[in-house]
Formats: structure tokens, sequence, C-alpha cells
């Protein structure tokens, strides 16, 4: 029944003007960067952050749970500390972001996740793109310039991944299309087939990053990378931000 429904709302996004995440701002190199002035509540979620690493176990349980409350609106300033140096405020943040639905700050989030260069992390970066690629490809390719050494090393492979996608999509619009008109069960076996190749782009993504994250080791003097090993099967996307 789902996977019904999500090949209906796909058909239909394919009919439409914008991607089905939500729109792609007019300058995409600004998407993931762009964000407005700080106001009362950023301030508020800032304090809230920085009490996520307080030596009191109350008051870092009550400020997650506040930010947990904030929900969307701690998003966009919850994204800049995935990294921060303290592994409590870290910790407790990765546990609090969930997936945007915005695809600007889905990829803002998703190279905060690959610069953690651990394994889970990275994995659910490329997942959560992959869930909505024709949303977050360009977007992506923009945001790898400003990465740096092995990040960018990352990013380039990932990126070069979305262009394989983006190729295959092209021609997968041009045959449905065509299709459709005259045969719409084909159509819909078709488009099928096009959600389910997701996922074997996102895992080939997802290795290709890690290759590239292994071959950049003792060149740059970053921490080690992630274990390229055997793992078990993926856990399903975290929910998108209401």
């Amino acid at each position: 029944m789902a996977a019904s429904v999500l090949l209906v709302l796909f058909a239909a996004s394919l009919l439409a003007d914008d991607p089905p995440v939500t729109s792609q701002p007019a300058n995409r190199a600004l998407a993931v960067t762009s964000r407005p002035t700080t106001g009362p509540d950023d301030r508020l979620i800032a304090q809230l952050i920085s009490e996520l690493g307080s030596s009191d176990f109350r008051i870092r349980n009550a400020a997650q749970a506040r930010l947990k409350e904030l929900g969307a609106t701690a998003l966009p300033s919850l994204i800049k500390h995935v990294n921060n140096p303290s592994p409590e405020i870290a910790n407790r943040v990765m546990a609090l972001v969930q997936t945007p639905k915005d695809a600007g700050l889905r990829v803002e989030l998703a190279v905060a996740l690959l610069a953690t260069r651990r394994h889970e992390p990275m994995e659910r970066a490329v997942y959560m793109m992959f869930d909505a690629p024709e949303a977050c490809c360009e977007l992506f390719i923009d945001a790898v310039p400003a990465m740096t050494g092995r990040d960018r090393q990352v990013g380039n492979a990932i990126a070069e991944q979305f262009r394989s996608w983006r190729r295959q999509f092209d021609i997968f619009k041009r045959q449905y299309d065509k299709i459709r008109p005259r045969d719409a069960d084909s159509a819909e076996r078709l488009l099928a087939g096009e959600i389910k190749g997701r996922a074997y782009h996102a895992e080939a993504a997802f290795q290709m990053g890690l290759d590239a994250l292994e071959t950049g080791e003792g060149t740059s003097g970053d921490a080690p990378p992630a274990q390229a090993t055997t793992r078990p099967a993926r856990a399903e996307s975290q929910p998108a931000a209401p």
C-alpha cells in the first residue's frame, strides 16, 4: 500500500514543475548557506545547544527535551553542531536531527554527516539524499567545491554517482513520458524500477565515499577513515521533520 502511494506521488511530481521534497531556491549556490538573521529563537536555541554539554545531567536532559519540542525550528542550528568538539553535544544533536523536507537543509545536513567520517552518519547522509535525488542532486554537486581535504574527495565520489543517476534518470524520464499516455501499466512498472534503482545508486555512492576516504588516509594528517566492513542491513530512513 505504501509503495503504491509513493508511486502515485512520484508520478504526480514528474508532471509538476517542482521536485517532491520542496522547491529549490533560484540560486542553488546559496541554498546550503543562506539563513535568516539571528533572532530571539536563534539565541534561545544556541543557549539550549550549549546546555547539552552541561556538567549537570538534569540541565542536559532538559535542554534536549526543549530542543525536541522546537522541532524544525531548531534544525538549522542543530545541523551546525553535528560535529561539535564536545562528544556529549555532538551525540545529543545527532539524536535530535531528523531528515529535513527542505532540500537545501537536507543537503546541508548530509554534508555535516559526511564530515564526521563515521560509517553510520555517512550512510545516513547518502541514503537520505538518494531518497529524493531529483531535489538533492544539483544542490549537493554545487556544495562539493566548498568542501576541503578528504571531505572533498568523499564529496566528489558521491557527486559522480549523482551524475550517473541523473544520466539514467534523463533516459527514464524520456521513456516514461513516451509510454505513459498509451500504456499506464507499463509506465507504472518503469516508474517502480526507477524508484527501486535509487537504493542501488545510494549504496554505490556510499561505498565510493568510503573508498575515497580510505584512499586519502595518510595524505592529509586527518582522523582515520571509517571502516568499510560487512554490515547489517540498512535501517529505515529517519522520519522527515514536520
